[in-house]
């Protein structure tokens, strides 16, 4: 294994973006799991509403950020015949 170039990332910055794409997946899995009383408040249930998408969009930033990591250490993937 040699040195990580300047246009390549760090094995830790991958390790970590990693670990935040769990902890992101988590929390999207957690708000998934939770079920709202069918007599919730309007201001909860927008509440979870609101808490679900920042969720949902943070897991999916990440997501898109490991990709871009991945891309710049192997390389695009093959497209498909």
């Amino acid at each position: 294994m040699g040195a990580t170039s300047i246009d390549e990332p760090s094995p830790d910055l991958i390790r970590q973006t990693l670990a935040s794409l769990r902890q992101a997946t988590a929390a999207v899995d957690e708000i998934r799991d939770r079920e709202l009383p069918d007599d919730s408040a309007a201001s909860i249930v927008e509440a979870f509403e609101r808490a679900a998408d920042v969720a949902v969009s943070t897991e999916r930033k990440i997501r898109t950020t490991l990709a871009g990591l991945n891309e710049m250490t192997a390389g695009l993937p093959p497209v498909p015949s």
